[in-house]
Parts: structure tokens; C-alpha cells; sequence
């Protein structure tokens, strides 16, 4: 006979519980699905404690995440600037002006990350003259007009070369990052055009 002590002290401490098998014709049906329910449980509460022991391990990896992350933040004052945004806490001027220099950068980039810069097409007299030779470029590029380009204009500056030329830039902004990437890829094929080997193509960084 079973004693209280003889009983384990955990559900988990069970071994897997086996089902009746044969010889089952003297076991009242109300013992059978009781022995089912109990061997049903064992099997769920086992299952369940492996969950969440997974689980636990995962919350642990995350507070471990969490406070390498808070750590980075303490380190870099722009992040903390960008975690009290976030979160809407009050900034003090200084962080103000942060926000508003990053905005601008971001603002900036996004304005030429579709832009070349086409150099050494001559200083042309007009729109018409600078649009005719962009137009040639565009040609051996293999790049039409009017579905890639969406907009150009000559940059007017004050520069001279090294032979004290002036330096004639045209910028061209694509409708497309797609388009850009070709034009850029494509610029040493100009090498092989003798009327425009000595144009140059390179990415927008103008400020």
C-alpha cells in the first residue's frame, strides 16, 4: 500500500504515465478515465514546464539586450536625445539643436540621394545648350529623358580648374535611385565617345 510518503512531492518528479494496455475488463470504467485524466495531466504539465522554462530563458536574453542597449544609450548623447524624443520628454536647448541639425542632414540627403553631378561638359551659354549635351550623355548611357530625369541645372560657382578653367558642373536628378545607379555604372563608357571622354560623373555631395 501507498503511504503519503510514498508519493512524489512534484507532478514533474512522475514518470511518463503509461497507458492500461490489456487485462483492463476488471477496471470499473469510471477508474479508466480517471487513470486517462491523471496520465492526460502528467503529459501537459510536463510539456508546459519545458515552456516555460524556454520562456524564462528568453525573458533573460532580452533584459540582458535591454540594459546592453541602455548602456549604449548613456554612452552617446544623440541617442539619448533620440530615446527622450521617443519617449516625449522634454529636451534642453542643446539637445533641440541636435534634433534639428540630424533633421537637416536627413532632409539633405534625401534631396540628392538621386542626384550625379555631370563635369567637364563646357560652360554652356544657355538651358538649351547644357539640356542638348546632358541629352547626349544620357544617350550613350542608354537613359531616356523623359522617363528617367526629373529635373537639371547648372551649378554656378566660382572655382577654377587647375589649368584656371572654370569649372562647369550640371546636376541631374533622377526620378529613381535605379536610374542613378546606371548612370554611374555607365560613366566609363564615355571613355569610348570621343566627343565626351573628357566628361566626368560622379554622386551629388553638394551641401
Amino acid at each position: 500500500m501507498t503511504t503519503e510518503l510514498d508519493l512524489p512531492k512534484d507532478i514533474l518528479d512522475l514518470e511518463d504515465w503509461s497507458a492500461l494496455g490489456q487485462g483492463t475488463s476488471k477496471v470499473a470504467d469510471y477508474q479508466i478515465k480517471m487513470h486517462n485524466y491523471i496520465r492526460s495531466l502528467c503529459s501537459t504539465v510536463k510539456k508546459q514546464s519545458v515552456e516555460i522554462t524556454d520562456l524564462q530563458k528568453r525573458v533573460q536574453t532580452l533584459e540582458l539586450q535591454q540594459q546592453q542597449q541602455q548602456q549604449e544609450v548613456d554612452k552617446s548623447p544623440a541617442l539619448q536625445t533620440w530615446s527622450m524624443m521617443v519617449s516625449g520628454k522634454k529636451q534642453s536647448e542643446q539637445q533641440q539643436v541636435l534634433i534639428a541639425s540630424v533633421k537637416k542632414d536627413l532632409r539633405d540627403a534625401e534631396r540628392i540621394e538621386n542626384n550625379i553631378i555631370i563635369s567637364g561638359a563646357g560652360a554652356g551659354n544657355s538651358d538649351d545648350q547644357d539640356t542638348a549635351k546632358v541629352n547626349e550623355v544620357l544617350q550613350v548611357l542608354k537613359l531616356d529623358r523623359d522617363t528617367h530625369v526629373k529635373s537639371q541645372r547648372r551649378i554656378k560657382t566660382n572655382r577654377t580648374t587647375r589649368l584656371n578653367k572654370p569649372i562647369d558642373m550640371i546636376v541631374v536628378e533622377f526620378k529613381n535611385e535605379t536610374a542613378k545607379n546606371t548612370a554611374l555604372r555607365g560613366a566609363k563608357t564615355l571613355r569610348n565617345t570621343p566627343e565626351l571622354n573628357q566628361i566626368y560623373i560622379n554622386p551629388d555631395k553638394t551641401p
